[in-house]
């Protein structure tokens, strides 16, 4: 109730304790004009919940405090783990005292935690002023306790693990296992002090909006998005196999899309217009495929998959890169057999990008076509962190107008990696397994060393700054030397077109090099 017990500034309290007794609901007591410590005894008919304040008084005067069990009615938007904190809340109530800053002791009972591995030691506290949630300093974490310091006001008060940030009027979040966007009924906004049955589905007008854990949300009609943040155990899906969609992710204030759940675009002519950046994060999913289609708003958006993320083939493999899309792959993506017979990757627009920093493998796919459906500048580049790996007997085929750069490692086990462009630009190394097969119409090769124990057909020219190992025992169509310091046999090499020198030498050492019965040497001079 509104009563409460006043203590006065000489007064003590002794005894108190869970077992001999305390004071349950609001307790005053008073400060003199020092810097004072004092205890207020208090907690419910369940536990004992006492509360320190040692406050720097200026004027003196009465400070109230009770606590109630149970989570704050607002803890949704404190920035407090509603499954993982204490399920208590405090009220301070300045009642005459003026202070400059005061430091809180608060404490619960061991029983008042959240269970699933709730840890004190990682707790905060958020303080509620009006329908403003901010996080006082904390200063020391205990089993049972937690001490804050530095307060200016004093306020109602929480206690538990973090639980992302605190959400502003105007956010979202979904409201059902399974809910379409364009429907208000998915949704809860937030008013400021709780979450609300939303009267609209979000848009990219207004604040951040999340996907919940354990919530799916589906697009069948067009909507643009902005800041919207799906939560690990999501779902987020265009498409739906209901109806063609496009998903247009504007490029705002913010975040554009983080997916921390999983992403399905993999229905019939599903497509995501991406004009800002959308990022996979690690423990995401997305998972491509279906005929579906990336769109980069002529060439402002891209799509990253992080360190972490996971990358998921699903309703066979037709993937178009449309309109200047730029995609940076920074985790493993690994085509592997799930019944499908090949994948075919469409590039489209002005200099739509594939950019791999960090693991495109085709390991045991019978097929992964890169084609050109209308692109210009086109590519797909190896980055210096980037491991293209081509395994056992699959087919890694680039059209003509996709350019590919490997300025990481190139790895063809087995199978075989077909360039139709020319003047294909290889800075980093290639290795060539037996039996495996590389194509060029021209390659440009320019890493320190080579490892060819499978077939090299086409045109390579080897022209790097230093002297070139050239390692394994395999075959060349044409080799071209120009190289100012040379190359170096470390096996015999078999070349069954031509061997051309435009500037340098080779040096064999006790190895061979062996021209077949129709082949040429041209351009060989002192």
């Amino acid at each position: 109730g509104s009563n409460k017990l006043i203590i006065n500034e000489s007064a003590t309290v002794s005894g108190a304790s869970e077992s001999t007794g305390y004071v349950i609901g609001n307790l005053q007591r008073n400060h003199n004009a020092v810097s004072s410590a004092l205890t207020y005894d208090i907690g419910d008919a369940s536990y004992y919940t006492p509360v320190i304040i040692n406050a720097n008084i200026t004027t003196p005067g009465g400070i109230t405090v009770r606590t109630d069990g149970g989570d704050h009615p607002y803890i949704a938007s404190s920035g407090i783990n509603e499954s993982r904190n204490i399920n208590r809340h405090w009220a301070i109530t300045n009642d005459g005292a003026t202070f400059t800053t005061a430091a809180v002791t608060f404490n619960w009972d061991s029983d008042e935690m959240d269970g699933g591995g709730t840890d004190p030691l990682t707790f905060i506290v958020a303080k509620l002023d009006g329908s403003t949630w901010t996080l006082p300093q904390v200063t020391n974490n205990g089993v049972t306790s937690i001490d804050i310091a530095n307060l200016t006001s004093f306020s109602e008060f929480v206690v538990g693990e973090a639980g992302g940030p605190i959400p502003s009027v105007g956010d979202y979040r979904s409201a059902t296992s399974f809910g379409y966007w364009n429907q208000a009924s998915s949704w809860q906004t937030f008013n400021g002090l709780g979450w609300v049955a939303a009267s609209q589905s979000p848009t990219a007008a207004d604040n951040n909006i999340t996907i919940k854990a354990g919530h799916g949300i589906y697009v069948i009609e067009d909507v643009t998005v902005d800041q919207v943040v799906t939560e690990p155990g999501s779902q987020f899906s265009v498409g739906a196999n209901i109806a063609p969609a496009t998903l247009t992710v504007a490029d705002g204030p913010g975040d554009d899309l983080i997916v921390n759940g999983e992403y399905i675009a993999v229905y019939s002519n599903a497509v995501t217009n991406i004009e800002g950046k959308v990022s996979i994060a690690a423990g995401g999913t997305f998972y491509w495929g279906g005929n579906m289609h990336i769109s980069g708003n002529g060439g402002t958006g891209s799509l990253d998959f992080l360190s972490g993320a996971n990358v998921g083939l699903s309703n066979n493999g037709f993937i178009h890169f449309d309109n200047g899309i730029t995609v940076n792959n920074y985790t493993n993506i690994n085509f592997a057999s799930n019944g499908n017979n090949t994948t075919q990757f469409y590039f489209s627009g002005t200099n739509t990008t594939f950019n791999n920093y960090g693991t495109f493998t085709n390991s045991d796919f019978p097929g992964i076509h890169f084609n050109d459906n209308g692109a210009t500048s086109a590519s797909f580049n190896n980055k210096s962190t980037g491991i293209f790996n081509n395994f056992i007997n699959t087919t890694s085929d680039f059209d003509n107008a996709i350019g590919f750069t490997n300025e990481g490692r190139l790895n063809v086990t087995n199978g075989a990696f077909n360039l139709a462009n020319t003047g294909v630009s290889m800075s980093g190394t290639m290795t060539i397994g037996p039996g495996a097969a590389v194509s060029g119409a021209e390659i440009i090769y320019t890493a320190d060393s080579l490892i060819n124990n499978g077939t090299i057909s086409g045109r390579i020219i080897l022209s790097g700054a230093n002297q070139q190992l050239i390692s394994g025992g395999g075959t060349y169509g044409t080799l071209s030397v120009n190289n100012n310091s040379g190359l170096l046999l470390d096996n015999n090499i078999h070349i069954t077109d031509s061997l051309s020198f435009i500037t340098g030498k080779i040096t064999t050492g006790a190895d061979t090099v062996i021209i077949g019965n129709n082949g040429l040497v041209v351009g060989a001079s002192s």
